[in-house]
């Protein structure tokens, strides 16, 4: 239960930053780079406050090299390409598709050795067909689905690391904080040489500051939900809360249509989540 609330509590505050990025990208307000930026910059931080309170809690193991570096690789291309998706992509269309990456993850979670019950497999089930729902359904829109899937697909690749080096060789932090810190500085590079005029000044507004900070506070509490339940349970509730985000901001925020198709949806999502969290 904690582990759901943690997500649902990060999903939130992810919308509220991926909904400020999309808006001030599409009005050409925020380079793709500046928002990567945004994304990382303010997690970053938060880590580097935990690992200085309590430095007992970075532990990192060079055996875990081989699958870090991988990860490490994958998570700087799947941020720009989720960057793409999110800035291209209806927030509704963006949050159903991500739940294809709940069933891949499946398979992670039985190799890494967790069993997961009867009901969780329904659950899954359950969300996989109503994925399937919404490719056939007209009413939701199909713009951005190539840059979403592709950020499927890898999230599920980087995910499966993560949980696996988690559970046998480093702690949340020192894991993410290095791959926040790789990632971070991709962005940073790429932003001072596309925004090299006004890269710092966008720091004296409250609402990129905000933005940050909504991302920031997120992405700590995801990754800590990780640690406490199997992968595909977590994302799922991740994927799930998200949806229901997306669908407030979409409608209210971005004027996106057919609420009650997507409303409809929502509650199967809600079933499968019940289902995985019994």
């Amino acid at each position: 239960m904690i582990a759901i609330l943690l997500i649902a509590f990060g999903s939130c505050l992810t919308e509220v930053s991926d909904s400020i990025g999309k808006n001030e990208v599409g009005h050409g307000r925020q380079s793709l780079f500046m928002m990567g930026f945004l994304q990382l910059v303010a997690g970053a931080f938060i880590f580097l406050l935990l690992i200085l309170v309590k430095p007992a809690l970075f532990v990192f193991s060079w055996f875990s090299l081989p699958t870090f570096i991988a990860r490490a690789i994958l998570e700087v291309i799947l941020a720009h390409i989720t960057i793409l998706a999110v800035t291209t992509a209806d927030r509704s269309t963006f949050s159903f598709i991500r739940l294809g990456t709940v069933p891949l993850l499946l398979v992670a979670d039985i190799i890494l050795g967790f069993h997961l019950r009867p009901t969780q497999l329904f659950g899954l089930l359950l969300l996989l067909v109503t994925l399937l729902l919404v490719f056939v359904n007209p009413a939701i829109s199909k713009k951005g689905v190539g840059w979403v899937g592709a950020s499927t697909l890898m999230a599920a690749v980087t995910i499966a690391l993560y949980k696996y080096d988690i559970s046998h060789f480093n702690s949340v932090l020192a894991e993410q904080f290095i791959t926040y810190l790789i990632v971070l500085g991709y962005f940073f590079v790429r932003a001072c040489w596309h925004d090299s005029q006004h890269f710092f000044r966008l720091f004296s507004k409250p609402l990129y500051l905000l933005q940050a900070a909504a991302q920031g506070l997120g992405g700590v509490a995801e990754s800590y939900a990780y640690s406490l339940a199997p992968a595909s349970v977590i994302l799922a509730a991740k994927r799930s809360t998200a949806v229901m985000w997306a669908i407030g901001s979409g409608s209210l925020y971005f004027r996106e249509k057919h609420i009650l198709v997507k409303l409809s949806v929502f509650i199967l999502l809600v079933g499968g989540l019940i289902l995985l969290a019994l």
